[in-house]
């Protein structure tokens, strides 16, 4: 069964045993109560109206955002169409993430690799972490490792940056050849310059032991999230800059990036087959216009948050509980809000603010999802032991926009 929580998609019992994401999230999905959901909103009829309600607000708004958790192939096409009916803005990077690294390739070119490569061929794995690494992909280190049981991989694991305590011991209990080195993730680039800058030299005086055993690495994969550089000032360049280095390191021996995308990757691979572009777009004459800064939602959200018709239409099959909106917007937004999210069903005094109950994409029905090295597109058939009856995300859609 492939696990829907988190962008490596884990298809392994041991490795879904283990990971305190789809832990966290199984326990929240199997706690909603639907019977708890406003009474009136249960009503076929007052749902219309709701909903005819928004379509009116959505027609007379001035400037309309689509943005969110999007992680499915079937909702990012939805989302596509939508927005070019509503003629509105999009983005779906959340904190500019995937956008970073989207622009940097276009830019610089990358030389990537897969998990199943890495995995297989690799003789040093350079793990960049700021921490938060583990976080995000839990299972990681097990991905990675050849043996089963109580056997070790001898494989080299450099742990640059400053992961916790708890992910070397991972890293370690996997990996004895483990080593961590702090650095900031600023610097990291630079130190891989240095460390690696004669290569063919061999100094009697190195003593440490991952040092040497980089220099003769002859496969190297450097091990990363474009998630783990909300510290890095240009976080755009600094991935060229790693890419230049990945590109110095193969004229001698071989070296990849493993690009650790997060579920939203999904969302930017089709809007680059829709549209040619990986996000920040605005309709307009149903012709995508690409705005890397004024589509940005963050910005958009500031320009526009003191305006009464300006519209957020946000879309959210993830499973976790926190809105992807920030709570200062939720607050303070003078316009309209729809928030397509879990189970809840609500709607304030004015109906300006609405939120509808939708499906998670993976468990509640069958879905098209992007692995974290954007090689694998796989289908992740529907996990959930009992049937959600609200609307998916692309019916909500539908109804909103047509």
């Amino acid at each position: 069964m492939l696990c829907c929580f988190c962008s490596l998609l884990c298809d392994r019992d041991d490795l879904h045993r283990g990971c305190d994401i789809r832990s966290n999230a199984m326990k929240m999905l199997d706690s909603y109560d639907v019977t708890k959901a406003t009474t009136v909103l249960r009503l076929p009829s007052k749902i219309d109206e709701i909903v005819e309600g928004l379509k009116q607000r959505l027609v007379a708004s001035t400037s309309i955002l689509l943005t969110g958790r999007i992680y499915s192939v079937e909702t990012s096409r939805a989302v596509l169409k939508a927005a070019d009916a509503l003629e509105a803005s999009l983005d779906a990077s959340e904190l500019g993430w995937g956008i970073n690294n989207a622009l940097a390739v276009a830019r610089n070119g990358a030389f990537t690799t897969s998990l199943a490569d890495s995995r297989a061929t690799s003789q040093t794995f350079i793990v960049l972490d700021d921490g938060s690494l583990l976080d995000r992909f839990p299972r990681l280190p097990h991905a990675l490792c050849l043996c089963s049981g109580d056997q070790k991989d001898s494989r080299t694991v450099l742990l640059l940056g400053s992961p916790t305590s708890a992910a070397i011991d991972t890293w370690s209990s996997l990996f004895p050849n483990t080593w961590s080195v702090p650095c900031k993730m600023e610097q990291a680039t630079n130190a891989l310059n240095q460390w690696t800058s004669h290569r063919k030299l061999l100094d009697d005086d190195i003593s440490a032991v991952w040092l040497a055993n980089l220099r003769a690495s002859t496969y190297t994969s450097i091990v990363w999230s474009p998630a783990c550089l909300s510290s890095v000032s240009q976080p755009d360049l600094w991935i060229e800059e790693l890419m230049d280095w990945i590109r110095g390191q193969n004229e001698e021996t071989r070296c990849s990036s493993l690009t650790l995308s997060g579920l939203d990757s999904t969302f930017q691979q089709v809007c680059t087959w829709t549209t040619g572009f990986p996000g920040r777009i605005r309709f307009r004459h149903t012709h995508p216009i690409f705005e890397p800064m004024e589509s940005n939602y963050l910005s958009w959200i500031k320009r526009h948050g003191n305006d009464p018709r300006a519209s957020i239409v946000c879309v959210d099959e993830s499973a976790k509980a926190e809105s992807f909106l920030p709570k200062s917007v939720l607050d303070s937004f003078a316009g309209t809000i729809v928030e397509l999210q879990g189970r809840s069903r609500e709607v304030n005094h004015n109906g300006s603010h609405v939120r509808l109950p939708t499906s998670t994409a993976g468990y509640d029905v069958d879905a098209t999802i992007s692995r974290a090295d954007q090689v694998v597109m796989a289908f992740v058939p529907r996990q959930s032991p009992t049937a959600n009856e609200s609307p998916t995300p692309t019916e909500w859609l539908a109804r909103l926009s047509t």
